[in-house]
């Protein structure tokens, strides 16, 4: 079958009465927008997009939609759609939810969102910011990676560089960048890295990040 054709059916089964098989065209959708624009392009005309979000309101579905939304954001076409649905209000919930791979599959749509400041100033309204900050706590390093990459788009505005310092995330960025037994990884680094510079260009903050030992963690990466 061509993309067209694929995405068209795989839409077809996010409305399928079995959860397993629309999870497996969440799953299968991902897959396809990995192929490149135009296979995305087909699968946001089949209005995939549409079909996705009702699906992260439940726990069996929340992970797998969540993933799929992700693959999809990286167009700005995709992102303009999934803001006017609503999409950013059952992403941010999904930060909270019980499962590891809904909350970081969240975090990676939300970082896509973020890219455009329509999407900064959305996430940061819903209370993104804050429960992104929390998942900076968690010990799983491709979470904390997906949330410090949303959180150094949300940067680039400046009242969420206001908001963030007030929720602590220079500090957590600045630990993430500590030595230890098991560094962070480089990727993760460097988005911790890019978030503190971000913050920095609204001024009250740089002495923030300078007394939480930033600069010496900076220089030390």
């Amino acid at each position: 079958m061509e993309g067209e054709d694929l995405a068209l059916a795989h839409v077809r089964r996010l409305r399928d009465p079995a959860a397993v098989s629309r999870a497996q065209a969440c799953r299968h959708l991902a897959g396809l927008a990995a192929r490149g624009d135009q296979t995305r392009a087909a699968i946001r005309e089949a209005r995939a997009i549409e079909g996705l979000l009702p699906l992260l309101h439940a726990a069996n579905t929340q992970a797998e939609a969540a993933h799929a939304l992700a693959a999809l954001t990286v167009d700005e076409e995709a992102r303009v759609l999934v803001r006017a649905a609503g999409g950013c209000a059952p992403l941010v919930a999904a930060l909270q939810s019980k499962t590891i791979e809904a909350q970081e599959e969240a975090a990676r749509a939300l970082g896509h969102l973020a890219r455009d400041e329509e999407g900064r100033v959305e996430i940061a309204h819903l209370g993104g910011i804050v429960a992104l900050v929390q998942l900076l706590q968690h010990d799983d390093r491709d979470m904390q990676l997906a949330a410090a990459g949303a959180l150094n788009q949300l940067a680039r505005s400046v009242e969420n560089r206001v908001t963030i310092v007030g929720a602590d995330g220079h500090d957590a960025m600045i630990e993430i960048l500590r030595d230890g037994e098991t560094p962070a990884p480089p990727r993760l680094q460097a988005e911790a890295a890019g978030t503190l510079a971000n913050l920095a260009f609204y001024g009250p903050n740089k002495r923030k990040i300078r007394e939480g030992g930033g600069l010496e963690r900076l220089i030390g990466v």
